[in-house]
Parts: structure tokens; sequence; C-alpha cells
């Protein structure tokens, strides 16, 4: 194991984007894509690094280092933002790069909620927006309460929306008009009806 916390068979990221980690060196990551005949990708210790170092500072989001991001926002070559003397090839990985960094970043969020975790501690409003970048523990931190206050099965539900959500209809359900008429119902919704039920003791 490295400092990076990532050994040999680690699989990081879902379905035909993940990719595993053979070898881990003190200079060198080897990862090869999940579907079959992807070739050897090699990527440096010092560049992941790096850009974990930027990240910390402030200086760059994960977002940032996606190819596709930065020439939609018209920025500059990253190695050239952060002044990196690295071969320009490697950010064809842009993607691969993007998910390990994540995935140390959650890693390190996860052993500083431990060590920093008290469950005697109880927020003082009942609503709160977290904001922050990806991998910083927001997550993490509503489940720790969550955990905290009592069973984590009633009380909590992690629901994932897409980037370009704009409608309610994934959250609160829709009419569904396929061969009969029919009101779609969502995990959001039977969790929100459970907790009316809960608060107004309708369970008992």
């Amino acid at each position: 194991m490295n400092k990076f916390n990532l050994s040999a068979g680690l699989v990081i990221g879902d379905g035909a984007r993940s990719f595993e980690i053979e070898k881990v060196t003190n200079e060198t990551i080897y990862v090869r894509g999940a579907q079959e005949n992807n070739p050897l990708r090699f990527i440096p210790v010092l560049l992941i690094q790096t850009l974990l170092n930027a990240i910390n500072e402030h200086k760059i989001s994960l977002q940032d280092i996606s190819r596709k991001y930065r020439t939609d926002n018209h920025l500059p070559h990253l190695f050239d933002e952060l002044q990196l003397n690295f071969d320009k090839y490697i950010l064809g990985y842009d993607a691969t790069i993007q998910k390990i960094c994540e995935f140390i970043l959650d890693q390190q969020s996860a052993v500083k909620a431990n060590k920093n975790s008290d469950h005697s501690a109880v927020l003082s409003k009942p609503f709160l927006l977290l904001a922050g970048i990806s991998g910083t523990g927001k997550s993490r931190f509503v489940r720790k309460q969550a955990e905290a206050s009592g069973s984590i099965d009633k009380n909590y539900k992690l629901i994932s929306v897409r980037p370009d959500w704009h409608e309610p209809s994934d959250l609160l359900g829709y009419i569904s008009r396929i061969k009969e008429e029919k009101y779609i119902v969502t995990d959001t919704l039977t969790f929100m009806v459970r907790a009316w039920c809960d608060a107004c003791d309708l369970n008992n």
C-alpha cells in the first residue's frame, strides 16, 4: 500500500468507464480500463500529487482536470495554468486522472472525518446547504449526522440528480399514461411520506 492507498486490484468508478489499478510504484500508477483489450495507462505519481496540492490550495477544482470543461469555458491548458512540466499527451487520460484524484480526496476526507467525528454533536439547524468541490466529504458528513441521530435506514436517503436537472419529476414523480394512467412514485417522495408519518406518529 502506498501513500495514496491505491493497491493492485482496486477498481475505481462504475460500469464501462471504471478502471483497475494494476500496480503502483513511487513514480507511476499503472491502470487499465474495465473493457476488454484496453491498453495499460501510465499515470505519474508526481502529477497526481501536484494536482491534489493545487485542488487543496483552491487553485483549481476537480472539474478543471477535464479537457472538455476547460475547452468549453475557454480556459488555457491546465499544465500551462499551473506551470507544470509534464508531457501534455498525459491529459488524454483526463477522466482517469480526475477519478483518481477524486478517490484520493474522498479517502482523505473519510480519514479526517473519522478523526474529528463527535457523535454527541447535534446540528443547531434543521436545514443546511452544503457547497464544495467533489471529494470534500459533504455526503459523508450528512450520513454521519444521520448515523448519530438514529437508524440510518429510517432517517437517511441519498438522492442523485443529473447535472442538467431542471424540473422536479425525477424527485417528486410524474403521471405516466402508458397502458393506464398512474402516478410514478419516486424514492424521494416515499422517504418524505415516511418522514411525515414519523413526525405525526402515524406509524404507531
